[in-house]
């Protein structure tokens, strides 16, 4: 096995409270009995603070030595494309409802809470609605909606019975869009909760909202698209978001190539150890908990690799490590898709989304995945703080594995994995506290005030998370290592 060396912090400093969760020298010790080898230290073999790790786990074997900033030109080459920051574009969906009063109902407090439930003039009970004014109402909606999102300059948006007219009219295929409008459709997933006051008496339109592709690297832009939008659906609309409602977040290259099978590797690799601090904002009572509304169960449960690890124990040897070995092993994009994609329909889909990987699998009319990978599993909320920032930390995590990125990424990539690694080695399970989670926040390069309202969704699904319990104290045994 190739081994590269790597530069860490001073051990024998003051460690940080972020740093006490993670104890680095057992790390090694434990490296040392599963891989068989002897302790490697660069230099020196007293000295404690540069130690060596496998390349395999950051560039799929290359010859890159992290500690001599040594090439990466050879890291990545598909085709002799390499990854950049630059090359990302970044999207996200919303989900959420819209309450409509029907004509004659009567009027509540929770009518004229700003904006106002709008009234449906034409429907007069929402028990008695027939399919065809659902269908009206629908339309009007998603109209109404794409006129709004226009309106707020530079613009293009689109309702799905709009764009159907204009793709028969024009033959245009639905990829045309993606890179230019906002599309406004119905949402499968979305449903009032039976607990609504209204539950019975409003009339609930699902909503789907697909934004075009935008610049990952032009932050400040694209922030400012997606937060002038959210304004703008909350000054106009009435909008109801529960557990149904999901916001889904998709990276992928602005030239609409995939991204590289080494990039993806490593992003995989991330992706399953990172798993459990980041699906700390499930909240385990929601009736979503269990995805009966949505696609979007946990690698480290519903996966191909997970389902191959358990049937294949290996009890003297690291689960994290043959995890990321595997993964590593993969040849191509098809095979890590199904690596990292589940059995059934359910499961394709899975919390990080890789199902896009397999598309040569399927049929033609099948074909409908964008070329990019998913993170698809935070819910109930259409703030825009949260929303921005777990945008901030889905595209960070990804730009922080590219295949040729910048060289003070590829020397922070070590310490993405390292801390997590440490933590799932030494106890079977990721405590997802503040502490870990805002240490990966900092290795992933992001400010606090782009993290916190997602460290404020995390604190009230998971009241233990405040402190040095573990998550896991809630009962979400699906982010036990399930080998």
């Amino acid at each position: 096995m190739q081994l590269a060396n790597i530069h860490i912090a001073n051990l024998d400093r003051e460690r940080t409270p972020y740093e006490e969760c993670f104890p680095w020298r057992p790390l090694w010790d434990e490296a040392r009995i599963i891989c068989g080898e002897k302790a490697l230290v660069s230099g020196a073999a007293e000295s404690p603070t540069s130690l060596k790790y496998p390349t395999g786990l950051f560039d799929a074997g290359t010859a890159e030595t992290l500690h001599d900033g040594g090439s990466i030109a050879n890291a990545a080459q598909d085709e002799g494309q390499l990854d950049r920051p630059e090359d990302l574009s970044i999207a996200v969906e919303f989900k959420f409802l819209v309450p409509y009063r029907p004509h004659g109902a009567a009027e509540t407090d929770d009518c004229h809470r700003h904006p106002p439930v709008a009234t449906a003039d034409t429907i007069r009970s929402a028990a008695a609605m027939s399919d065809a004014d659902r269908q009206r109402l629908q339309d009007h909606a998603f109209r109404a909606i794409a006129a709004t999102i226009r309106a707020c300059g530079g613009q293009e948006a689109i309702s799905a019975l709009e764009m159907q007219q204009q793709q028969r009219q024009q033959s245009r295929p639905l990829s045309a869009y993606w890179a230019t409008h906002w599309l406004v459709k119905r949402s499968n997933s979305a449903e009032p909760s039976a607990t609504h006051p209204h539950y019975g008496d409003w009339i609930w339109v699902p909503v789907e909202i697909n934004s075009p592709k935008l610049c990952w690297a032009d932050h400040a832009g694209t922030s400012e698209t997606i937060r002038t939008v959210l304004r703008a659906l909350h000054a106009r609309h009435r909008i109801e978001t529960n557990y149904s409602c999901e916001v889904h977040v998709h990276v992928g290259r602005r030239d609409g190539r995939r991204l590289t099978l080494p990039s993806l590797q490593r992003l995989a690799a991330l992706c399953w150890l990172a798993e459990p601090v980041l699906r700390g904002v499930k909240d385990p009572r929601s009736p979503n908990f269990v995805h009966k509304y949505t696609w979007s169960s946990p690698l480290r449960e519903r996966s191909r690799l997970a389902s191959e690890l358990r049937k294949h124990r290996q009890p003297h040897q690291s689960l994290e490590m043959r995890a990321i070995r595997r993964i590593l092993a993969s040849t191509s994009h098809v095979e890590l898709g199904r690596l990292m994609t589940g059995e059934g329909r359910p499961y394709r889909r899975l919390g990080f989304n890789f199902y896009s990987l397999v598309k040569e699998t399927l049929s033609e009319a099948e074909r409908t995945e964008l070329e990019t990978v998913e993170c698809r599993f935070l819910e109930g909320t259409m703030c825009e703080d949260v929303i921005l920032g777990w945008l901030q930390i889905f595209g960070c995590l990804v730009q922080n594995t590219l295949a040729s990125a910048p060289k003070r990424n590829v020397e922070k990539r070590p310490d993405l994995m390292l801390p997590l690694l440490s933590l799932l080695e030494q106890t079977g399970q990721c405590l997802a506290t503040t502490e870990t989670f805002v240490g990966l926040m900092e290795d992933l390069g992001i400010d606090r005030s782009s993290s916190d309202p997602v460290l404020a969704i995390i604190h009230r699904a998971r009241p233990a998370s405040t402190g040095t319990e573990s998550l896991f104290a809630m009962g979400d045994n699906s982010l036990r290592p399930q080998v």
